[in-house]
């Protein structure tokens, strides 16, 4: 653990040094990596959350509540690609990477009773950076410090929901959060006469945590006005047990590889604490306004806090266009267009700086047929600064999912 310690301190002066390499966001380093709010497009569009999110012809997973309106088996899947450029105010550095994902099942079990099903699988944290650091001794010996870090931890999860009295709907998502982070610190001398040293740690997550939701009925129909309609609110509510980690220390020198400790460590996952509003204006404009908060700086390891962290908070908002209503249509008709923006104070807090976050977001739904959609969202963020000895990245992101529907579950007549 000294040793880890040790990383941390040098990755805090990295900060302030020259960048010669980067796969990813440096912060990334600190507590369990960036944040994955959501894997799909449609949300992604608008902002990122929608917790009052009414739309029959999505899964929004993140209100398990709003399962009770599905009306078809739903399917999505979709690729992510990501891209920063960071720079320190004297040099920069671009990466781009794209991964999978993952999957969404959802389809209604009992329409009168609002009794949905869900299950999949999709990222929830993500830790990717690398950072090499050049410098020289007193004796005026050069040498290179490295850094890296790489690593997800994925959520499986399956869920349910039911509608209450006065058209409430409930539900709930029990989740299995599962992965792997690896980093590593290594020193390479030009001189061969000096020993080059890598240090490697490896931890395996895993735990359980379940999500609660609620979301309101249409709360315009009771004051007959008919500009705004589908007037929703919706809370959500995300508990994780103690994640489990079992870890792995090893050294690699001249001498060979030699492990150091193994051992096994509790996590205190953070809570999370949600809150949206959604409506519809002269029915073609949704909009909607949603609130996030993570206090991340309850996360331990061991019931020791770590460094580098701070409360999560976010604060959304997003716009949908519908040029049409109508069930049948031209393909430019049933075409949706959508925008949106964000502010994030993120968890990461470098020697006593929060850093912060601000994104810009839009988007488009592309019909296949009656039921079935390609979604694409694009995100342009800016996060952190140079003051301070600080890192700013300037953040691409584009999301591509395929939404897929179809009639399960008809009852015959007889």
């Amino acid at each position: 653990m000294i040793k880890n310690k040790k990383i941390v301190t040098l990755i805090l002066i990295i900060l302030s040094l020259k960048l010669n390499a980067q796969s990813g966001s440096v912060y990334t380093r600190y507590g369990l990596g960036d944040i994955q709010i959501t894997n799909q497009a449609n949300l992604f569009g608008i902002g990122g959350l929608d917790y009052a999110g009414n739309n029959k012809k999505y899964i929004n997973y993140n209100n398990p509540a709003s399962l009770s309106l599905l009306k078809t088996t739903r399917f999505q899947t979709g690729l992510t690609t990501d891209g920063t450029k960071i720079s320190n105010g004297t040099s920069s550095a671009m990466n781009y990477q794209t991964k999978f994902n993952g999957f969404s099942l959802g389809f209604p079990l009992q329409k009168d009773y609002g009794i949905g099903f869900v299950l999949g699988v999709v990222p929830y944290t993500n830790v990717n950076y690398d950072v090499i650091q050049t410098k020289q001794t007193t004796g005026s010996e050069n040498y290179k410090n490295e850094f890296k870090g790489k690593g997800e931890i994925s959520k499986l999860f399956f869920g349910i929901s039911y509608e209450l009295p006065l058209n409430f709907s409930v539900g709930a998502t029990f989740e299995y959060l599962v992965g792997n982070n690896f980093y590593a610190s290594s020193i390479t001398f030009e001189n061969s006469e000096l020993t080059n040293s890598n240090f490697q740690t490896t931890y395996k997550y895993r735990g359980l945590g379940t999500t609660i939701g609620l979301l309101s009925p249409d709360i315009a129909k009771g004051f007959g006005v008919k500009k705004f309609s589908d007037v929703r609110f919706g809370f959500i509510y995300n508990l994780f047990g103690n994640i489990n980690a079992d870890t792995i220390v090893s050294s690699i020198t001249s001498l060979g590889s030699n492990e150091i400790k193994t051992g096994k460590f509790k996590i205190k996952f953070p809570t999370r604490f949600g809150f949206g509003l959604s409506f519809k204006y002269n029915r073609r404009y949704k909009l909607n306004f949603d609130y996030l908060f993570q206090p991340w700086n309850t996360f331990s390891v061991n019931n020791f806090n770590k460094s580098g962290l701070q409360n999560f908070k976010r604060y959304s908002f997003g716009m949908e266009y519908t040029k049409s209503e109508k069930k049948f249509g031209t393909f430019w008709e049933l075409v949706k267009y959508r925008g949106g923006l964000s502010y994030e104070q993120t968890q990461y807090s470098i020697n006593g700086k929060g850093v912060n976050q601000f994104s810009f977001y839009g988007g488009i739904s592309l019909p296949l047929g009656i039921r079935n959609t390609i979604d694409i969202g694009l995100m342009y963020g800016i996060r952190g600064n140079t003051n301070d000895n600080l890192i700013s990245e300037n953040i691409f992101k584009a999301i591509v999912s395929v939404n897929l529907g179809e009639l399960w579950f008809i009852r015959r007549e007889r």
